[in-house]
């Protein structure tokens, strides 16, 4: 679907027309404000008895199977004590409506719960205590997860990582700045022999969107906790490792120590959903695959759309990281990634001396980044996992 079909798949509807479509989800309303979306419309309403929810309309073209199916996502999620929104019933008790808006078109509409916190991405530094948490509650949930078996995941989705090299070929096309077209094509010839091999990983279904946008953050003087994880509408049935792949690439941007970043939220993953030996060695370049994907997505729709600012919301970021992750050799970041899941090295793709010459002598052991692991060197508690380190000499 290209820039003019999701520009016409959108609902059209103003605060107001959503104030009257929320009548029949909640009472009074105080406010009713917009919120930012790519597919749908979302709405924050604020009833006068002060409880907050939104209003999700969603795309033309997304259907009451995949929409239950996202319901019942969020409400196993909860179920697992990840915090996830709940979908609350209207008045006549339905989970999901059919609504005619003033433009003839039906949409699908439901109400969910509002979850307190800022984005990830507004949060600096992020700790290595956080970063942890989410991997972790990303792996209880993909936990979770695999347990279910619905025909609505078995879906074609653009954000698929499956699917990603689809658009590199009329992405590329369209890039006008040389030096980023360059290290486009860098990647992509490093990138080739990952493509391949992402077709044999574990498949399962997952959230899929873990981006620092969709993730919610309280601070307090006890320090950073995860308070919401939001968007299950690219849920899907894909590579196991892409969940945390995606999660790091957003995790990692900009900041002054991205595998240190990296690091922390794949250590967190697989304390709670341990990685097989082949995902963990594809887990950095999979991250990777995300950025890619992403600003090939830009680059595409900047060329229909060079005014909607949402759409480019961390294409800047996701440039300069992929720039700096190209540094660090495809078997270096996957001898770290196993490091943080706590296992040694070894095997022909990671013998014992794969980080010779990456890291000083009697720096490689296992990291332990669960929540419950004593503190380490490289996640010390209250510390920044994102503060810089002088110990890797291809630190990105």
């Amino acid at each position: 679907m290209d820039a003019a079909d999701l520009k016409a798949d959108r609902p059209d509807l103003t605060c107001e027309e959503a104030a009257l479509v929320a009548r029949t989800h909640s009472g009074a309303l105080v406010s009713v404000e917009e919120l930012p979306s790519d597919r749908d419309r979302n709405f924050r309403l604020t009833a006068r008895d002060g409880e907050r929810s939104v209003l999700k309309v969603a795309a033309l073209a997304e259907t009451r199977e995949v929409l239950a199916l996202e319901n019942l996502v969020m409400a196993r999620a909860h179920a697992a004590g990840v915090p996830v929104p709940l979908v609350l019933p209207d008045v006549d008790g339905e989970l999901l409506r059919a609504v005619t808006l003033s433009d003839g078109r039906t949409h699908w509409v439901r109400r969910i719960s509002w979850l307190p916190g800022r984005p990830l991405a507004e949060v600096r530094p992020k700790s290595a205590e956080v970063l942890g948490e989410l991997g972790a509650l990303l792996g209880r949930l993909d936990l979770e997860l695999a347990q279910i078996a619905d025909p609505a995941v078995q879906r074609e989705l653009f954000w698929d990582l499956r699917s990603a090299a689809r658009s590199f070929d009329p992405a590329q096309a369209v890039m006008a700045n040389a030096e980023r077209r360059g290290l486009f094509e860098r990647w992509r010839e490093r990138l080739a022999p990952t493509l391949v091999l992402l077709d044999e990983l574990p498949r399962q279904l997952i959230q899929n969107d873990a981006n620092d946008y969709n993730v919610l953050v309280e601070e307090s003087l006890d320090g950073q906790r995860i308070s919401g994880l939001l968007d299950f509408g690219d849920c899907v049935w894909t590579a196991r490792a892409a969940e945390p792949a995606i999660a790091m690439a957003y995790a990692m941007l900009d900041a002054p120590d991205p595998v240190g970043c990296g690091l922390a939220l794949a250590g967190g993953y697989c304390s709670a959903f341990p990685l097989e030996d082949r995902e963990l060695e594809l887990l950095f370049e999979l991250a990777a695959l995300r950025l890619m994907h992403s600003v090939a997505n830009s680059a595409l729709r900047m060329a229909e759309e060079p005014d909607d600012a949402y759409l480019t919301i961390s294409e800047a970021p996701a440039w300069r990281l992929l720039e700096r992750m190209l540094e660090v050799p495809q078997a270096e970041g996957a001898a770290r990634l196993r490091l943080a899941a706590g296992l040694e090295l070894g095997g022909p793709s990671l013998p014992a001396n794969a980080l010779a010459g990456w890291l000083p002598l009697g720096e490689v052991h296992p990291l332990d980044l669960s929540l419950t692991s004593p503190p380490t060197r490289r996640a010390t508690p209250g510390r920044s996992c994102c503060a810089g380190s002088s110990r890797s000499t291809s630190s990105l």
